[in-house]
């Protein structure tokens, strides 16, 4: 059987600041003898809107992104994007011709990636002087 799929949120509560007191006066409003409902999706509803109300959530902290691969390039994403094309045609119409073009691609696509890590390193040596910080390096 298949569960009811629930919008998840990505958010945390801190359980630890909650106020139970007016989480409890508020479920008793909701829930009362005339409100009684069986609808599950309604139910998770409410017990969302009461949760809201009564408990705070974890501040998210801005992270920082990393800056990605300095070899990546507009060679690797095309590489990388013909071989999900492969793939996915692979998937929706599995015969030998098909997995070949994919092993092909796929090849090529690990091909590329390899030469371009070998040329940003090449190129990475080659920026390196006396005046470059041993940090920089090591990082």
């Amino acid at each position: 059987t298949r569960f009811c799929k629930l919008n998840h949120r990505t958010q945390k509560w801190n359980l630890k600041k909650a106020d139970w007191s007016a989480y409890y006066t508020h479920s008793e409003l909701l829930y009362g003898e005339e409100n009684n409902t069986n609808d599950y999706k309604t139910f998770i509803d409410k017990v969302n809107l009461l949760a809201e109300a009564s408990i705070p959530t974890y501040k998210k902290h801005p992270t920082t992104r990393s800056r990605g691969k300095p070899w990546w390039n507009r060679e690797c994403d095309e590489a990388v994007h013909r071989r999900k094309e492969k793939y996915r045609i692979y998937k929706n119409n599995p015969n030998q011709d098909n997995l070949l073009q994919y092993k092909e691609q796929d090849a090529i696509t690990k091909r590329t990636i390899k030469q371009e890590k070998r040329k940003g390193w090449h190129s990475y040596c080659l920026s390196l002087n006396k005046q470059t910080p041993i940090k920089e390096v090591w990082k």
